[in-house]
């Protein structure tokens, strides 16, 4: 079976290599963006699926505009591919390039469709505290994660789980599903069904300013929240050190009980005081008087710390926090 594979980010790497290590499916050619500016020195790097075809000597073509693109439509449809397989392209497929191979195109999406669909179903997941996700194989078509569905595998989520831990088991994991759903379906071993548009659910695209910290939230929810936006867009909150902002990111944190059980005078913390709960533990006071007990933090421009090394070091932290 003759494929192409359309991928971008990291996550793509286990179907590409699952794919590549198949004896009945042959890679024509590799599809990603272009190369992007990367790091504090912006120089432009190619993206993760570009260089792992490299390696794998497979041919890579960029591409930044899909839209009426004639040239890489004739570059296309010179492979005469028998199916596509796309895995976190970032871009969608123009129905003109979806009816070149075959059977159509297959997409690997990290959700049990139809609920969360759009950009980002890992990061939903846990920040709507799930205990379960899944994977998704689906047969493209000109909506945004709305086609037949192929095949699907429920994941577990774990208490402690992050957007990497999570997307990395997810990953490994559709790549085996891929593997099988594109042969079961080539081979007309399965039938794709139709989504229930009842259930369906979206996803939002992320913005750095998601990551600002609403107190007013129980300590659970900022906790998901923590765990959600890790390692980007990161949770953040500004402390006022005498008038001047001060932007703390929170790296590690746990929800405690309910505030009483630590300070003498409840009523008087409110939401985003910081508190010293120990020697050398803290909290932040979160809505419905819960806290959040905070271990690994990075102030802005520095490198992470722990909880206990930052405030030692702001002595100016000092006067806000009370018992």
């Amino acid at each position: 079976m003759k494929i192409v594979f359309f991928g971008t980010p990291e996550f793509a790497l286990s179907s590409l290599r699952a794919l590549t290590a198949h004896g009945e499916i042959a890679i024509q050619a590799v599809v990603t963006q272009p190369d992007k500016p990367k790091g504090r020195s912006l120089q432009k790097t190619p993206s993760s699926v570009a260089q792992c075809a490299e390696e794998l000597g497979l041919p890579v073509i960029k591409i930044e505009n899909l839209i009426n693109n004639q040239e890489v439509f004739d570059q296309l449809s010179r492979y005469h591919a028998d199916l596509y397989a796309v895995v976190a392209f970032g871009v969608i497929l123009p129905s003109a390039l979806l009816a070149l191979p075959a059977r159509g195109a297959l997409n690997l999406h990290p959700s049990l469709l139809p609920r969360y669909r759009g950009s980002s179903p890992i990061q939903t997941a846990i920040l709507n505290g799930d205990t379960e996700t899944g994977i998704t194989v689906m047969l493209l078509d000109e909506k945004m994660d709305h086609g037949p569905i192929v095949a699907q595998h429920t994941v577990q989520i774990n208490t402690n789980d992050t957007s990497p831990t999570l997307s990395d088991r997810l990953s490994i994991m559709g790549a085996q599903l891929l593997v099988k759903g594109m042969l079961d379906y080539s081979n007309g071993k399965v039938q794709p069904y139709a989504q229930d548009e009842r259930y369906v659910s979206y996803t939002k695209q992320i913005s750095k300013d998601d990551g600002r910290i609403e107190w007013t939230k129980t300590s659970k929810e900022i906790a998901r929240q923590i765990r959600a936006y890790k390692p980007w867009p990161g949770s953040w909150t500004i402390l006022d050190n005498k008038g001047k902002p001060h932007t703390l990111k929170i790296i590690d944190a746990v929800p405690l009980s309910t505030i009483a059980d630590y300070a003498q005078n409840p009523l008087s913390h409110t939401p985003g005081k910081l508190i010293q709960l120990s020697r050398k533990r803290y909290a932040f006071v979160c809505g419905g008087s819960t806290l959040l007990e905070i271990f690994t933090v990075q102030p802005a421009n520095r490198t992470t710390m722990s909880a206990d090394s930052y405030i030692r070091g702001n002595l100016w932290l000092i006067d806000t926090i009370k018992k």
